[in-house]
Protein backbone atom coordinates (compact mmCIF):
# COMPACT_ATOMS: atom_id res chain seq x y z
CA UNK A 1 0.00 0.00 0.00
CA UNK A 2 1.11 3.53 -0.65
CA UNK A 3 1.69 5.67 2.44
CA UNK A 4 -0.93 8.35 2.88
CA UNK A 5 -0.20 11.67 1.25
CA UNK A 6 1.07 14.23 3.75
CA UNK A 7 -1.10 17.31 3.79
CA UNK A 8 0.51 20.53 2.70
CA UNK A 9 -0.26 23.21 5.30
CA UNK A 10 0.57 25.91 2.77
CA UNK A 11 -2.14 24.85 0.32
CA UNK A 12 -5.86 24.85 0.68
CA UNK A 13 -8.08 22.22 -0.87
CA UNK A 14 -9.28 24.73 -3.42
CA UNK A 15 -5.73 25.45 -4.56
CA UNK A 16 -4.81 21.81 -5.29
CA UNK A 17 -6.74 21.54 -8.54
CA UNK A 18 -5.08 24.57 -10.17
CA UNK A 19 -1.67 23.36 -8.95
CA UNK A 20 -2.31 19.93 -10.44
CA UNK A 21 -3.31 21.51 -13.73
CA UNK A 22 -0.19 23.67 -13.79
CA UNK A 23 1.97 20.66 -12.94
CA UNK A 24 0.51 18.58 -15.76
CA UNK A 25 0.71 21.45 -18.24
CA UNK A 26 4.31 22.26 -17.33
CA UNK A 27 5.67 18.72 -17.58
CA UNK A 28 3.61 17.98 -20.71
CA UNK A 29 4.89 21.02 -22.58
CA UNK A 30 8.46 20.43 -21.41
CA UNK A 31 8.35 16.76 -22.40
CA UNK A 32 6.77 17.47 -25.79
CA UNK A 33 9.32 20.14 -26.64
CA UNK A 34 12.21 17.93 -25.58
CA UNK A 35 11.00 14.88 -27.53
CA UNK A 36 10.30 16.82 -30.73
CA UNK A 37 13.57 18.75 -30.56
CA UNK A 38 15.48 15.51 -30.01
CA UNK A 39 13.89 13.78 -33.01
CA UNK A 40 14.57 16.76 -35.27
CA UNK A 41 18.13 16.93 -33.96
CA UNK A 42 18.63 13.29 -34.89
CA UNK A 43 17.08 13.92 -38.29
CA UNK A 44 19.53 16.76 -39.05
CA UNK A 45 22.57 14.94 -37.69
CA UNK A 46 24.09 14.67 -41.16
CA UNK A 47 23.35 18.22 -42.27
CA UNK A 48 26.22 20.70 -41.84
CA UNK A 49 25.82 24.26 -40.74
CA UNK A 50 24.32 26.05 -37.73
CA UNK A 51 20.91 26.45 -39.38
CA UNK A 52 20.26 22.71 -39.79
CA UNK A 53 17.88 22.67 -36.82
CA UNK A 54 16.67 26.27 -36.83
CA UNK A 55 15.40 25.81 -40.40
CA UNK A 56 12.97 23.27 -38.93
CA UNK A 57 11.40 25.85 -36.58
CA UNK A 58 7.98 25.78 -38.22
CA UNK A 59 7.90 21.99 -38.33
CA UNK A 60 9.09 21.75 -34.71
CA UNK A 61 6.29 24.07 -33.60
CA UNK A 62 3.73 22.01 -35.50
CA UNK A 63 5.06 18.74 -34.10
CA UNK A 64 5.06 20.11 -30.54
CA UNK A 65 1.39 21.10 -30.88
CA UNK A 66 0.54 17.63 -32.17
CA UNK A 67 2.60 15.92 -29.47
CA UNK A 68 1.15 17.80 -26.48
CA UNK A 69 -2.24 15.96 -26.48
CA UNK A 70 -0.52 12.57 -26.76
CA UNK A 71 1.92 13.25 -23.94
CA UNK A 72 -0.89 14.79 -21.87
CA UNK A 73 -2.73 11.48 -22.20
CA UNK A 74 0.38 9.62 -21.02
CA UNK A 75 0.67 11.98 -18.02
CA UNK A 76 -3.00 11.50 -17.20
CA UNK A 77 -2.64 7.71 -17.29
CA UNK A 78 0.40 7.87 -15.03
CA UNK A 79 -1.54 10.10 -12.60
CA UNK A 80 -4.28 7.50 -12.45
CA UNK A 81 -1.77 4.86 -11.36
CA UNK A 82 0.08 6.84 -8.68
CA UNK A 83 -1.33 8.86 -5.78
CA UNK A 84 -0.81 12.61 -5.71
CA UNK A 85 2.17 12.39 -3.39
CA UNK A 86 4.15 10.28 -5.86
CA UNK A 87 3.53 12.30 -8.99
CA UNK A 88 6.87 14.08 -8.91
CA UNK A 89 8.88 10.89 -8.50
CA UNK A 90 11.03 8.88 -10.88
CA UNK A 91 8.33 6.22 -10.91
CA UNK A 92 5.87 8.71 -12.35
CA UNK A 93 8.38 9.74 -15.06
CA UNK A 94 8.92 6.08 -15.90
CA UNK A 95 5.19 5.45 -16.23
CA UNK A 96 4.79 8.46 -18.52
CA UNK A 97 7.62 7.16 -20.72
CA UNK A 98 6.02 3.71 -20.71
CA UNK A 99 2.60 5.02 -21.78
CA UNK A 100 4.26 7.29 -24.32
CA UNK A 101 5.42 4.41 -26.51
CA UNK A 102 2.06 2.97 -27.66
CA UNK A 103 0.42 6.40 -27.79
CA UNK A 104 3.22 7.97 -29.84
CA UNK A 105 3.45 5.37 -32.61
CA UNK A 106 0.26 6.42 -34.47
CA UNK A 107 1.11 10.09 -33.87
CA UNK A 108 4.59 9.75 -35.38
CA UNK A 109 3.27 7.76 -38.34
CA UNK A 110 0.72 10.50 -39.01
CA UNK A 111 3.38 13.20 -38.63
CA UNK A 112 5.56 11.47 -41.23
CA UNK A 113 2.72 11.51 -43.73
CA UNK A 114 1.88 15.11 -42.85
CA UNK A 115 5.44 16.27 -43.47
CA UNK A 116 5.39 14.42 -46.77
CA UNK A 117 2.21 16.22 -47.83
CA UNK A 118 3.41 19.64 -46.65
CA UNK A 119 6.86 19.47 -48.21
CA UNK A 120 6.74 16.69 -50.79
CA UNK A 121 9.62 15.35 -48.76
CA UNK A 122 10.79 12.37 -46.82
CA UNK A 123 9.12 11.57 -43.51
CA UNK A 124 10.62 12.60 -40.20
CA UNK A 125 13.22 10.02 -39.32
CA UNK A 126 14.27 9.23 -42.89
CA UNK A 127 17.91 8.88 -43.83
CA UNK A 128 19.99 11.52 -42.12
CA UNK A 129 19.63 14.88 -43.77
CA UNK A 130 17.27 17.79 -44.02
CA UNK A 131 13.79 16.39 -44.42
CA UNK A 132 12.68 19.22 -46.71
CA UNK A 133 14.49 17.43 -49.56
CA UNK A 134 14.02 13.78 -48.74
CA UNK A 135 14.57 10.20 -49.60
CA UNK A 136 11.98 7.81 -50.86
CA UNK A 137 8.95 7.54 -48.71
CA UNK A 138 8.33 4.21 -47.10
CA UNK A 139 5.15 2.30 -47.76
CA UNK A 140 2.53 1.88 -45.00
CA UNK A 141 4.56 -0.87 -43.34
CA UNK A 142 7.63 1.37 -43.53
CA UNK A 143 5.77 4.25 -41.89
CA UNK A 144 4.75 1.97 -39.02
CA UNK A 145 8.27 0.62 -38.54
CA UNK A 146 9.73 4.12 -38.65
CA UNK A 147 7.17 5.35 -36.11
CA UNK A 148 8.08 2.59 -33.66
CA UNK A 149 11.78 3.41 -33.97
CA UNK A 150 11.14 7.11 -33.53
CA UNK A 151 9.01 6.47 -30.45
CA UNK A 152 11.77 4.31 -28.97
CA UNK A 153 14.36 6.98 -29.79
CA UNK A 154 12.29 9.63 -28.00
CA UNK A 155 11.32 7.48 -25.00
CA UNK A 156 14.53 8.10 -22.97
CA UNK A 157 14.20 11.82 -23.64
CA UNK A 158 10.58 11.82 -22.49
CA UNK A 159 11.62 10.05 -19.30
CA UNK A 160 14.48 12.50 -18.70
CA UNK A 161 12.28 15.53 -19.39
CA UNK A 162 9.54 14.24 -17.08
CA UNK A 163 12.07 13.59 -14.34
CA UNK A 164 13.75 16.97 -14.67
CA UNK A 165 10.48 18.93 -14.91
CA UNK A 166 8.94 17.06 -11.97
CA UNK A 167 12.05 17.59 -9.87
CA UNK A 168 12.07 21.29 -10.69
CA UNK A 169 8.42 21.60 -9.73
CA UNK A 170 9.03 19.67 -6.55
CA UNK A 171 11.84 22.02 -5.66
CA UNK A 172 9.78 25.06 -6.49
CA UNK A 173 6.50 24.15 -4.86
CA UNK A 174 7.40 21.58 -2.25
CA UNK A 175 10.97 22.63 -1.28
CA UNK A 176 12.55 19.22 -1.76
CA UNK A 177 16.08 18.62 -0.61
CA UNK A 178 19.13 19.42 -2.73
CA UNK A 179 20.10 15.75 -2.59
CA UNK A 180 17.00 14.78 -4.56
CA UNK A 181 17.73 17.44 -7.16
CA UNK A 182 21.29 16.15 -7.62
CA UNK A 183 20.04 12.58 -7.91
CA UNK A 184 17.45 13.63 -10.50
CA UNK A 185 20.11 15.46 -12.49
CA UNK A 186 22.41 12.43 -12.53
CA UNK A 187 19.59 10.15 -13.66
CA UNK A 188 18.59 12.64 -16.35
CA UNK A 189 22.14 12.77 -17.70
CA UNK A 190 22.41 8.98 -17.72
CA UNK A 191 19.13 8.57 -19.59
CA UNK A 192 20.13 11.23 -22.12
CA UNK A 193 23.32 9.26 -22.82
CA UNK A 194 21.20 6.19 -23.47
CA UNK A 195 19.19 8.19 -25.99
CA UNK A 196 22.38 9.06 -27.87
CA UNK A 197 22.87 5.37 -28.60
CA UNK A 198 19.63 5.19 -30.64
CA UNK A 199 20.56 5.63 -34.32
CA UNK A 200 18.59 8.10 -36.36
CA UNK A 201 19.35 7.03 -39.92
CA UNK A 202 17.49 3.70 -39.98
CA UNK A 203 14.35 5.23 -38.49
CA UNK A 204 12.61 6.03 -41.74
CA UNK A 205 14.40 3.70 -44.12
CA UNK A 206 12.00 1.83 -46.31
CA UNK A 207 12.17 -1.95 -45.94
CA UNK A 208 13.64 -3.81 -48.87
CA UNK A 209 11.24 -5.75 -51.00
CA UNK A 210 11.78 -9.53 -51.05
CA UNK A 211 14.66 -10.18 -53.41
CA UNK A 212 15.12 -6.44 -54.06
CA UNK A 213 18.35 -4.42 -54.05
CA UNK A 214 18.85 -0.81 -53.16
CA UNK A 215 20.00 1.88 -55.59
CA UNK A 216 23.09 3.73 -54.45
CA UNK A 217 22.31 7.05 -56.04
CA UNK A 218 18.98 7.24 -57.85
CA UNK A 219 16.82 10.22 -58.71
CA UNK A 220 18.56 12.45 -56.17
CA UNK A 221 17.23 15.65 -57.69
CA UNK A 222 13.60 14.68 -57.18
CA UNK A 223 14.06 13.19 -53.73
CA UNK A 224 13.16 9.59 -54.44
CA UNK A 225 14.80 6.26 -54.98
CA UNK A 226 17.98 6.62 -52.93
CA UNK A 227 16.84 3.84 -50.62
CA UNK A 228 14.14 2.31 -52.82
CA UNK A 229 14.14 -1.31 -53.92
CA UNK A 230 15.09 -1.62 -57.59
CA UNK A 231 13.63 -3.62 -60.46
CA UNK A 232 15.82 -3.90 -63.56
CA UNK A 233 14.71 -4.44 -67.15
CA UNK A 234 17.07 -5.08 -70.09
CA UNK A 235 15.45 -3.59 -73.20
CA UNK A 236 16.38 -3.02 -76.85
CA UNK A 237 14.88 -0.89 -79.61
CA UNK A 238 14.59 -2.89 -82.85
CA UNK A 239 13.21 -2.71 -86.37
CA UNK A 240 10.39 -5.20 -86.90
CA UNK A 241 7.74 -6.01 -89.50
CA UNK A 242 4.55 -5.56 -87.43
CA UNK A 243 1.48 -7.51 -88.52
CA UNK A 244 -1.52 -5.49 -87.39
CA UNK A 245 -4.48 -7.85 -87.71
CA UNK A 246 -5.63 -11.33 -88.72
CA UNK A 247 -6.12 -10.17 -92.35
CA UNK A 248 -2.38 -9.74 -92.80
CA UNK A 249 -2.20 -5.93 -92.84
CA UNK A 250 1.26 -5.01 -91.70
CA UNK A 251 3.80 -2.22 -91.24
CA UNK A 252 7.12 -3.30 -92.76
CA UNK A 253 8.78 -0.19 -91.32
CA UNK A 254 7.83 -0.88 -87.72
CA UNK A 255 9.81 -0.39 -84.53
CA UNK A 256 9.34 -1.69 -81.01
CA UNK A 257 10.89 -1.78 -77.57
CA UNK A 258 11.51 -5.42 -76.69
CA UNK A 259 12.82 -7.19 -73.60
CA UNK A 260 16.16 -8.73 -74.50
CA UNK A 261 14.92 -12.07 -73.24
CA UNK A 262 12.02 -11.94 -75.72
CA UNK A 263 13.82 -10.72 -78.85
CA UNK A 264 14.34 -14.21 -80.30
CA UNK A 265 10.61 -14.94 -79.92
CA UNK A 266 9.81 -11.68 -81.75
CA UNK A 267 11.99 -12.72 -84.66
CA UNK A 268 10.39 -16.16 -84.73
CA UNK A 269 6.86 -14.73 -84.88
CA UNK A 270 7.93 -12.12 -87.44
CA UNK A 271 9.31 -14.83 -89.73
CA UNK A 272 6.18 -17.00 -89.33
CA UNK A 273 3.85 -14.11 -90.16
CA UNK A 274 5.94 -13.13 -93.19
CA UNK A 275 5.89 -16.71 -94.41
CA UNK A 276 2.10 -16.85 -94.02
CA UNK A 277 1.77 -13.63 -96.02
CA UNK A 278 3.77 -15.14 -98.92
CA UNK A 279 1.93 -18.47 -98.86
CA UNK A 280 -1.21 -18.54 -101.09
CA UNK A 281 -2.87 -20.67 -98.42
CA UNK A 282 -1.47 -18.62 -95.58
CA UNK A 283 -4.81 -16.94 -94.92
CA UNK A 284 -6.21 -20.25 -93.73
CA UNK A 285 -3.20 -22.30 -92.62
CA UNK A 286 -0.52 -19.76 -91.82
CA UNK A 287 0.43 -17.99 -88.59
CA UNK A 288 -1.89 -15.26 -87.42
CA UNK A 289 -1.93 -12.51 -84.86
CA UNK A 290 -3.75 -13.69 -81.74
CA UNK A 291 -7.08 -12.11 -80.87
CA UNK A 292 -6.31 -9.36 -78.37
CA UNK A 293 -2.57 -10.06 -78.89
CA UNK A 294 -2.65 -12.43 -75.87
CA UNK A 295 0.95 -13.66 -75.41
CA UNK A 296 2.13 -12.65 -78.89
CA UNK A 297 5.80 -11.60 -78.73
CA UNK A 298 5.13 -8.71 -81.13
CA UNK A 299 3.22 -6.18 -79.06
CA UNK A 300 4.03 -2.90 -77.27
CA UNK A 301 6.35 -3.32 -74.31
CA UNK A 302 4.62 -3.26 -70.92
CA UNK A 303 6.78 -3.36 -67.79
CA UNK A 304 5.36 -3.63 -64.28
CA UNK A 305 6.55 -2.60 -60.83
CA UNK A 306 5.01 -1.60 -57.51
CA UNK A 307 4.79 1.91 -56.09
CA UNK A 308 7.91 2.88 -54.17
CA UNK A 309 10.18 0.98 -56.58
CA UNK A 310 13.04 2.41 -58.61
CA UNK A 311 12.79 0.94 -62.11
CA UNK A 312 16.16 0.66 -63.86
CA UNK A 313 16.06 0.27 -67.66
CA UNK A 314 19.21 -0.76 -69.51
CA UNK A 315 18.32 0.32 -73.06
CA UNK A 316 20.28 -0.65 -76.21
CA UNK A 317 19.78 0.90 -79.65
CA UNK A 318 19.64 -2.00 -82.14
CA UNK A 319 17.95 -0.07 -84.96
CA UNK A 320 19.27 -0.89 -88.44
CA UNK A 321 17.18 1.39 -90.68
CA UNK A 322 15.96 5.01 -90.59
CA UNK A 323 12.25 5.82 -90.27
CA UNK A 324 10.29 5.45 -93.51
CA UNK A 325 6.68 6.06 -94.41
CA UNK A 326 4.27 7.97 -96.60
CA UNK A 327 0.87 7.41 -98.18
CA UNK A 328 2.34 7.45 -101.68
CA UNK A 329 5.99 6.97 -102.46
CA UNK A 330 8.06 5.74 -99.51
CA UNK A 331 9.88 8.64 -97.90
CA UNK A 332 13.00 8.01 -95.83
CA UNK A 333 13.60 10.40 -92.95
CA UNK A 334 16.93 12.17 -93.40
CA UNK A 335 19.70 11.75 -90.90
CA UNK A 336 20.24 8.02 -91.18
CA UNK A 337 19.64 5.54 -88.39
CA UNK A 338 18.35 7.64 -85.48
CA UNK A 339 19.53 7.88 -81.89
CA UNK A 340 16.83 6.87 -79.45
CA UNK A 341 16.02 7.07 -75.75
CA UNK A 342 13.23 6.33 -73.28
CA UNK A 343 11.22 9.36 -72.18
CA UNK A 344 8.63 8.41 -69.55
CA UNK A 345 5.66 10.37 -68.19
CA UNK A 346 4.19 10.33 -64.67
CA UNK A 347 7.31 9.22 -62.80
CA UNK A 348 10.07 10.86 -60.77
CA UNK A 349 13.55 11.03 -62.22
CA UNK A 350 16.67 13.16 -62.29
CA UNK A 351 16.14 15.58 -65.16
CA UNK A 352 19.81 15.21 -66.13
CA UNK A 353 19.21 11.49 -66.68
CA UNK A 354 15.95 11.72 -68.62
CA UNK A 355 15.34 10.82 -72.24
CA UNK A 356 15.30 14.32 -73.77
CA UNK A 357 18.49 16.03 -74.95
CA UNK A 358 17.16 19.57 -74.49
CA UNK A 359 18.35 22.70 -72.69
CA UNK A 360 21.35 21.92 -70.53
CA UNK A 361 20.70 18.18 -70.50
CA UNK A 362 23.71 16.20 -71.74
CA UNK A 363 23.42 15.01 -75.34
CA UNK A 364 24.48 11.52 -74.30
CA UNK A 365 20.92 10.90 -73.09
CA UNK A 366 20.08 9.93 -76.70
CA UNK A 367 21.60 6.57 -77.57
CA UNK A 368 23.32 6.25 -80.97
CA UNK A 369 23.01 2.98 -82.93
CA UNK A 370 24.85 0.12 -81.25
CA UNK A 371 25.21 1.91 -77.90
CA UNK A 372 23.43 1.52 -74.54
CA UNK A 373 22.34 3.76 -71.68
CA UNK A 374 20.77 3.23 -68.26
CA UNK A 375 17.64 5.15 -67.21
CA UNK A 376 16.22 5.21 -63.68
CA UNK A 377 12.60 6.02 -62.88
CA UNK A 378 11.12 6.17 -59.39
CA UNK A 379 7.46 5.23 -58.92
CA UNK A 380 6.56 7.84 -56.32
CA UNK A 381 3.45 6.77 -54.36
CA UNK A 382 2.28 10.40 -54.41
CA UNK A 383 2.09 10.23 -58.21
CA UNK A 384 -0.29 7.28 -58.05
CA UNK A 385 -0.67 3.95 -59.74
CA UNK A 386 -1.56 3.31 -63.37
CA UNK A 387 0.14 3.24 -66.77
CA UNK A 388 3.15 5.52 -67.28
CA UNK A 389 3.60 5.83 -71.08
CA UNK A 390 7.00 6.19 -72.68
CA UNK A 391 8.47 6.84 -76.12
CA UNK A 392 11.78 7.93 -77.55
CA UNK A 393 12.98 11.49 -77.12
CA UNK A 394 14.38 13.64 -79.90
CA UNK A 395 12.71 13.73 -83.31
CA UNK A 396 10.62 10.64 -82.68
CA UNK A 397 7.37 11.39 -84.50
CA UNK A 398 7.87 8.63 -87.07
CA UNK A 399 9.40 6.27 -84.53
CA UNK A 400 6.34 6.58 -82.30
CA UNK A 401 3.91 6.35 -85.22
CA UNK A 402 5.54 3.08 -86.30
CA UNK A 403 5.43 1.39 -82.88
CA UNK A 404 8.31 2.59 -80.69
CA UNK A 405 6.32 3.17 -77.51
CA UNK A 406 5.22 1.31 -74.40
CA UNK A 407 4.18 1.72 -70.78
CA UNK A 408 5.39 1.09 -67.26
CA UNK A 409 2.43 0.03 -65.13
CA UNK A 410 2.68 1.15 -61.49
CA UNK A 411 0.84 -1.35 -59.31
CA UNK A 412 -0.10 -0.77 -55.64
CA UNK A 413 2.60 -1.63 -53.12
CA UNK A 414 2.61 -5.32 -52.26
CA UNK A 415 0.80 -6.34 -55.46
CA UNK A 416 1.41 -9.55 -57.38
CA UNK A 417 0.42 -10.18 -60.97
CA UNK A 418 -0.48 -13.37 -62.82
CA UNK A 419 -0.80 -14.55 -66.40
CA UNK A 420 -4.56 -14.27 -67.16
CA UNK A 421 -4.40 -17.31 -69.46
CA UNK A 422 -2.31 -19.78 -67.42
CA UNK A 423 -2.63 -18.38 -63.89
CA UNK A 424 1.17 -18.44 -63.50
CA UNK A 425 2.66 -15.95 -61.05
CA UNK A 426 4.63 -13.47 -63.16
CA UNK A 427 5.59 -10.99 -60.43
CA UNK A 428 9.27 -11.94 -60.44
CA UNK A 429 9.46 -12.71 -64.18
CA UNK A 430 11.41 -9.85 -65.75
CA UNK A 431 11.12 -11.47 -69.18
CA UNK A 432 7.32 -11.48 -69.37
CA UNK A 433 5.61 -8.92 -71.59
CA UNK A 434 1.82 -8.67 -71.73
CA UNK A 435 -0.50 -5.71 -71.74
CA UNK A 436 -3.06 -7.60 -69.58
CA UNK A 437 -2.54 -9.27 -66.23
CA UNK A 438 -4.48 -10.40 -63.17
CA UNK A 439 -3.29 -8.23 -60.27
Amino acid sequence: MHPPERPDPHRTAGARAPDEFRRRAAITIAGSAAAVAWLHLLNTAGTPGPTALTSHARDIALDVMLTIPVLAAAVWLADRVLPAGRRTSGRHAGLVALFWLPLAVPLLAAQSGLHRVLHGAAPLGAAAGHHHGGAAPPDLAGYGTAAVRLALAAQPVVFAAMLAASAALAFRFQARSARRMIRAGLVTAAVALVGLAVPAAPAGAAPAAPGGTRAADVVTATGGGATAPTRTYDVSAINVDITLDRFGDHDPFGYMYVLNAGEAAVRTQEAALQAAARDPNGATTGAKVSTGLADDPIQPLVMRATLGTCVVVNLTNKLTAPPRGGNGPVITQPGGIPSISMEMQGVSYDVTEGGEAVGNNPGTLLIPPGASHTYRYYLDPLMGEGAKPFRSGGESTQLTAHGLFGALVAEPAGSRWFDPRTGANRTADLGWNSWDAMV
